[in-house]
């Protein structure tokens, strides 16, 4: 935010907030804007690290078999995040994620140095996000640019993943079915995606030859399939589409690149 590409972008956004305007802000105003810079931050990033470490907190709990006491601890943990993604504002699921890291953290100390390593890796996650999130508190920003928080959901996965062959790292057979099963998903994902950025890519190689027999015919108020811009896979594109009005963006910038008087999806 200090560097200068920012400041020049910022003039642009809508409800960007200054350091100046921070600082100006009373200590009521300022409590507000934190949780309200939380709670509109995409809540697909809250739900799946609340199920990566629930899930890890009642693995761990029968994987390592700890006391009835941290179960039951485990358990209350999981109905007060669940509260707090519910009813309460989105920031306190995660103060809630890092104190859980660090109490258990603390009290597998003596008993499992292993498990307790883990816990303080799950609160610098949490940590990150905290930080992460705060970050953007002078303005939001796109989804094209969250790719840390799915590093640090992939994080959740790897601990719960590791945790799984440290339990069955003696049985081969049950170990190769995770493996396989961990690598066929992963396969089949990507070629899925895959598969549709390639027809993406036909559709908008379709798009611009028929912009270019459009031109060719001396038609310069040009026509294009909005169908172009749909995909079967929601996170392909981040950017507003062409529509039906020729004078909006971005159909403007589409006419400008293309060298034609206007560009109109249909």
């Amino acid at each position: 935010y200090a560097c200068p590409g920012a400041r020049v972008r910022a003039k642009n956004v809508k409800n960007y907030t200054s350091l100046t305007d921070l600082i100006k802000l009373g200590p009521i105003d300022l409590v507000k804007k934190i949780l309200l810079t939380f709670n509109k931050f995409r809540k697909k990033f809250y739900h799946e690290s609340f199920s990566f470490l629930s899930i890890f907190l009642l693995s761990s709990c029968i994987i390592y078999k700890t006391s009835v006491k941290q179960i039951i601890s485990s358990l209350i943990s999981i109905v007060l995040m669940i509260i707090s993604l519910v009813f309460l504002f989105l920031l306190f699921f995660i103060a809630i994620a890092i104190i859980v890291g660090i109490i258990n953290a603390f009290m597998n100390k003596k008993q499992n140095i292993e498990l307790s390593y883990l816990f303080i890796a799950i609160s610098v996650i949490f940590i990150a996000a905290f930080l992460c999130i705060g970050a953007t508190i002078q303005t939001s920003i796109p989804r094209r640019s969250c790719f840390q928080y799915s590093l640090l959901n992939i994080c959740l996965i790897a601990i719960n993943i590791y945790i799984l062959f440290e339990k069955y790292k003696t049985n081969t057979n049950i170990s190769r079915i995770i493996t396989i099963i961990s690598i066929n998903f992963a396969l089949v994902w990507v070629i899925l995606i895959g598969l549709e950025c390639i027809n993406m890519n036909k559709k908008w190689t379709k798009m611009e030859e028929s912009i270019a027999y459009q031109k060719l015919n001396d038609v310069n108020d040009i026509i294009i399939d909005s169908k172009t811009f749909k995909s079967k896979y929601k996170n392909y594109g981040d950017w507003s589409n062409p529509g039906k009005d020729p004078k909006k963006w971005p159909n403007t910038s589409y006419s400008k690149y293309y060298g034609v008087n206007s560009v109109t999806a249909k």
